[in-house]
């Protein structure tokens, strides 16, 4: 049976592609900011990093692959739980790390459920913003101008004037057959009750409209110009913006619908997927290894408006890792991984 074509497939110009719809995807329960892993994922996991590690030190092409190695392997190695929590852990927060990615994917759907049970008084939008898939050698650059691009686009007025709070979370996905990267932004957008009846309601072709052509503008940058990127395109008025002709096959792949609890998972999802993969090693280490140069020291979630407001009031930090409280030893069950038997077990 073939996969379902989830958002991460929506890829320009491969415009017969289709998405499947975030509002059919139901959640198990409402919003819930309680995060935790069971021991049996903990151990799935921990097999992932495993193999992960092994993948970038088989094939790693320089020593700081190789010592990105040895921190996913070490991974988790040590886990400390209590009355069935988990209360401590080794984990090495690489971006990479299988381990780390779920926890990171957890924590964050925490902390967007502790925002929106503040933002009760809002409706909420999913939006996917695209651009035409890149090389390896192409991918920070490209996600660098994103940023710009897409900091213009939400202060566009009409924009700005209904959408009252962002969280930009950016993703890369991998295409195997073209051997290209397709980063993209999964963006939850927080407008009035009204909004969807109102004057301010803007139709998914106007989006599409709008961002197709601060793309356009911003390809045209090559660096030669005096200003610096954004400055670039803050000298292009809205009215400019708004009025500019553009051919349809200039249009980028744009997906918005309402979100409910099905969307919140696909938003919250860490920014990198190389567990889906289903790869030889050797070209595996290599996505992995364009995926770390790509993103390294990238901020991968962004916010503005309300949502940047309730994430300070809040004091949550949407890029941070998890901290655990701190606990006495003597109340924490701990287990080691055994890596000849690829298991965890009790240890001391």
């Amino acid at each position: 049976m073939a996969k379902p074509l989830l958002l991460d497939n929506i890829e320009t110009p491969h415009k017969s592609e289709t998405c499947q719809n975030p509002n059919s995807i139901k959640a198990s329960a409402p919003y819930s900011s309680k995060f935790e892993s069971t021991f049996d994922e903990l151990s799935r996991y921990k097999k992932l990093s495993y193999n992960t590690s092994k993948c970038l030190l088989d094939f790693g092409t320089d020593e700081l692959h190789r010592s990105l190695s040895v921190k996913i392997y070490n991974c988790g190695s040590r886990l400390g739980f209590s009355d069935g929590v988990l209360r401590s852990a080794n984990f090495c927060r690489e971006r990479l790390c299988p381990m780390c990615q779920k926890r990171k994917s957890l924590k964050t759907y925490s902390d967007f459920c502790k925002i929106l049970e503040k933002l009760s008084d809002f409706a909420f939008i999913h939006l996917v913003l695209t651009v035409p898939n890149v090389p390896a050698g192409e991918l920070r650059s490209t996600l660098s101008k994103m940023e710009k691009a897409s900091t213009r686009f939400f202060n566009i007025s009409e924009i700005k004037s209904a959408f009252k709070g962002i969280a930009r979370c950016t993703e890369v996905s991998y295409n195997s057959n073209a051997i290209t990267y397709h980063p993209h932004f999964h963006c939850l957008i927080a407008v009035n009750k009204s909004y969807f009846k109102s004057r301010f309601y803007i139709k998914r072709d106007r989006l599409q409209f709008l961002w197709s052509v601060v793309w356009r503008l911003t390809s045209e940058y090559d660096g030669s110009q005096r200003s610096d990127l954004s400055s670039f395109l803050r000298s292009y008025k809205d009215d400019f913006i708004c009025n500019f002709s553009l051919r349809s096959e200039d249009l980028l792949q744009l997906y918005v619908a309402k979100a409910d609890n099905g969307a919140l998972p696909e938003i919250a999802k860490y920014s990198v997927k190389p567990l889906d993969l289903d790869l030889p090693q050797k070209e595996r280490a290599r996505v992995l290894i364009a995926l770390y140069e790509g993103l390294k020291y990238k901020r991968l979630i962004q916010t503005y408006g309300v949502i940047k407001t309730v994430s300070a009031e809040c004091k949550i930090n949407l890029d941070s890792d998890e901290e655990f409280t701190s606990i006495d030893e003597n109340q924490i069950a701990f287990y080691n991984f055994n890596y000849r038997l690829m298991q965890y077990e009790k240890g001391d």
